[in-house]
């Protein structure tokens, strides 16, 4: 088994075929205030959070892991920006998607096992890899409870699929 064509794979399985998915649908079922709106001080809007993951995911990913070009303004991604609408970010996540997706091709065991320093933390490109998944993960969960939050409704991701087999 090629392990890092093995990574790839369940990378654009969990971040683009899932999570890009469920937050494309929770985008699709809040308003454009509501994307902007955070329940709390100390909570973070959905448009926030999706600003987040994309600068965590090329930070890590295509910079970190990939050597990439990429400067980040961690400290903007909580500043909410009521002009852009939900459109203008699902752009932006296409966008990022296809700069990951080209620079994927790129990736090698040699990129998986180098020791690299994130923000701070000392990685590997296997780990840092990782990291970007269940980032992605753990906040598209925030993202799906502000939208049943915010409308009172099932998203379904799993109306398809019959989970007591």
């Amino acid at each position: 088994m090629n392990w890092t064509n093995a990574l790839r794979e369940e990378f654009e399985l969990r971040v683009f075929h899932e999570s890009y998915l469920r937050i494309e649908k929770c985008l699709n079922t809040i308003s454009d205030e509501q994307l902007w709106t955070a329940p709390n001080e100390n909570m973070t809007s959905i448009g926030c959070l999706i600003k987040h993951l994309l600068g965590n995911a090329q930070q890590w990913l295509y910079a970190g892991v990939l050597g990439q070009e990429f400067i980040r303004d961690r400290n903007a991604e909580f500043v909410p920006q009521p002009k852009v609408k939900k459109e203008g970010l699902l752009k932006t996540m296409n966008e990022v998607r296809s700069k990951i997706e080209n620079a994927l091709d790129k990736l090698t065991e040699a990129n998986l096992s180098q020791k690299m320093t994130i923000q701070g933390f000392e990685t590997t490109g296997l780990s840092a890899t990782i990291h970007v998944i269940e980032h992605f993960s753990y906040h598209t969960g925030q993202i799906s409870l502000l939208t049943k939050s915010f409308q009172n409704v099932d998203l379904g991701y799993y109306s398809n699929h019959d989970l007591d087999v």
